[in-house]
């Protein structure tokens, strides 16, 4: 009798329920691959002329998809990429939205206008408060985005250190996996459970990061992983990487003991965090940036040329420079060559202007300070303290930056008729207007008494009637905004005196820049805020811009800044500029979203293909089992009736 047919069965359909039992107790487990065991028959004998022979399992096969799961190896660090985007993307637009989002709009039309309002009625002290008031309000949006947009910063980047953490923990797992199942393939076992545990932490890694995957063929059935360029697994030897961020700001992924970093990371929740700190969160950050930079730029351009009800000024100290003898290109590139101008005010009044040149890349806070000292040292302090530019009026002397024409003679003037400039410039930029006496007599009573007007580039402007019929002291207007009048008396044919048209002050930009009289302080969101001084006396608002102080010109300027395209704003204004970053946003979500929806859909389908391919079927899994079971019977009852008929055998014998 051979009882190996019968223990060759037995022993087949018992590890066979086992293999099914294992699949069953599986059916839930991610990333499960179901086992199938191939059964072939045993070496064959013969029984006189009858082939015999039992059946053995030659091997456990996994039913794995190869290209299947490489494809979804490939989608899913997409996927969690995506995910982490609109995670953070939400927590900014959920920030914007408990801040109200429309908030820094509602701040930006509320300081424009209050601007508007106090250009009503200057001198009104309540709306002066609300003005100052409300630029408080507006840099204190600013401040707030800028800490959100910080915050968000920082949480990428604990975020990215916590990832490469679990990037380094599950490479050394699958280093660990890789090493016990050649060990498995060397004695000839079975690792199929132990391949699957390594193939959930792979994908457990490409969500964390972008991936690609090299399976060795030399049979020992390991897997070498790559970040990029970079292994973070070869065989059973696994390398850390690490987060840092960079000089520039942006966060870099090196290997340990590398100098080498890489900043586009892609895939996976460390690629989605890079893209955000790297890319659009920096982008926001300096849109928001530009944008709080244009309005203080643009308004303090204003504010420095202009004085409040409180007038000129006693004394003034401008903001910190780290670096005083730094060319001022060195600052700002805002900052331009040309001509400052700087009115001394006498105790009675009486006003002198004075100018000094200006050169951005040659010129340092220390040189112009010098170039301000020496204007009048005996009424005009000037000099540079802790890195910043201090102004100090002397002997009851004040001073200010407001536009005022003046005149000057330009050669001999012997006619008793004094000539006066007044007005306050609407042009766009300074000029040197030469007046030139065509027929001389005597204001207003002879015939033929005019003054020939032209401009800095000899061009003819105008040519005014001082003759008979004009009034002395009546003003005419030469250029916008700007008259002379001339008083009673005589004129001389053919002298001359000279007029200095001033739009501006400071075309330079430099008073805005150092911050001397400015409205707000700061260059960027994070540090936007109304000087000091004007939280304290709202008189030191500046208002106006005319030598009388009572216009509102310069209070009209600022709020026109809210309605004026700039060009640093790609040619929007500010409250645009700023929808259009909110509405980046949500539109940045609503391309996500999309493409995330797309994304689940694919990995749907490649779910269902692999449960159609690997995965565990209740149902099958019975039947096979029923059938297993029935063989075991079977070859139970074969060796019963096998020992039975020895047994009989034995006594006959």
């Amino acid at each position: 009798m051979n009882f190996t047919i019968g223990l060759s069965g037995l022993r087949t359909a018992q590890q066979s329920i086992e293999l099914i039992g294992t699949n069953i107790a599986n059916v839930a487990t991610e990333g499960y691959h179901r086992q199938d065991a191939i059964i072939s028959p045993m070496a064959t004998d013969l029984i006189g002329t009858v082939p015999v022979g039992g059946s053995q399992i030659s091997h456990y096969r996994r039913a794995i998809d190869s290209l299947l799961e490489d494809e979804i190896l490939h989608q899913r660090p997409q996927y969690h990429q995506l995910s982490q985007e609109l995670t953070t993307l939400r927590s900014l637009e959920a920030a914007l939205g408990t801040l109200d989002s429309q908030s820094l709009t509602t701040a930006m039309n509320a300081f424009f206008g209050a601007l508007r309002e106090l250009a009503a009625d200057p001198a009104s002290q309540a709306l002066r408060q609300q003005a100052v008031w409300a630029a408080d309000g507006l840099a204190a949006g600013f401040r707030q985005l800028g800490e959100v947009l910080d915050s968000l910063d920082d949480q990428a980047l604990v975020e990215s250190r916590i990832a490469a953490d679990q990037i380094n923990s599950l490479a050394a797992q699958i280093a660990q996996m890789n090493n016990q199942i050649e060990l498995i393939a060397i004695r000839g076992g079975n690792a199929n459970l132990l391949m699957d545990q390594r193939d959930q932490r792979i994908s457990e890694l490409a969500e964390r990061i972008g991936i690609t995957t090299h399976y060795r063929t030399d049979g020992s059935e390991t897997v070498d992983v790559l970040v990029g360029g970079t292994p973070v697994v070869l065989k059973e030897k696994s390398f850390e990487l690490a987060v840092n961020p960079l000089p520039d700001g942006q966060l870099g992924l090196t290997a340990v003991g590398s100098i080498s970093y890489e900043t586009d990371i892609s895939g996976g929740k460390l690629g989605g965090l890079f893209a955000l700190r790297n890319d659009l969160l920096a982008e926001i950050q300096t849109d928001l940036d530009n944008l709080a930079a244009q309005i203080v730029r643009e308004v303090n351009r204003v504010h420095v040329q202009a004085v409040g009800v409180d007038g000129s000024f006693a004394s003034l100290t401008g903001a910190t420079y780290t670096n005083p003898d730094a060319t001022l290109a060195s600052w700002s590139d805002a900052i331009e060559a040309g001509s400052l101008r700087l009115r001394l005010v006498d105790p009675t009044g009486q006003a002198t202007v004075h100018q000094i040149s200006i050169d951005p890349e040659t010129d340092t806070l220390n040189t112009v300070a010098a170039a301000l000292a020496a204007l009048d040292p005996a009424h005009l302090s000037a000099s540079v303290a802790s890195g910043r530019l201090n102004l100090q009026g002397l002997d009851g002397w004040t001073f200010d930056f407001l536009p005022a024409s003046s005149l000057s003679a330009a050669g001999p003037w012997t006619g008793t008729s004094a000539a006066g400039v007044s007005g306050l410039c609407t042009g766009e930029s300074n000029d040197t207007f030469a007046f030139t006496v065509q027929g001389g007599g005597r204001v207003g009573l002879d015939d033929g008494v005019t003054v020939e007007v032209r401009n800095g580039a000899g061009e003819l402007v105008t040519i005014l009637d001082a003759g008979r019929g004009y009034a002395a002291g009546t003003a005419l207007e030469f250029h916008p905004g700007v008259r002379v009048a001339f008083s009673t008396g005589t004129l001389t044919d053919g002298e001359q005196f000279d007029v200095d048209v001033v739009a501006e002050s400071d075309p330079t930009g430099f008073l805005a820049e150092a911050g001397l009289a400015t409205l707000f302080t700061g260059s960027n969101a994070r540090e936007m805020a109304v000087r000091q001084e004007l939280l304290s006396d709202p008189g030191r608002l500046a208002t106006a811009r005319g030598t009388d102080q009572a216009d509102n010109v310069a209070v009209r300027r600022m709020a026109e800044v809210a309605e004026t395209p700039l060009a640093a704003l790609d040619g929007s204004t500010p409250v645009d500029f700023f929808r259009l970053t909110v509405t980046g946003i949500g539109q940045a979500i609503s391309v996500r979203e999309v493409r995330q929806e797309s994304l689940e859909n694919v990995m749907q389908q490649l779910a269902n293909q692999r449960d159609v391919t690997s995965g565990v079927d209740i149902n099958d899994e019975a039947a096979k089992l029923m059938v297993f079971e029935k063989m075991f019977q079977s070859m139970a009852k074969l060796l019963q009736v096998q020992t039975r008929a020895m047994d009989t055998l034995i006594e006959l014998l």
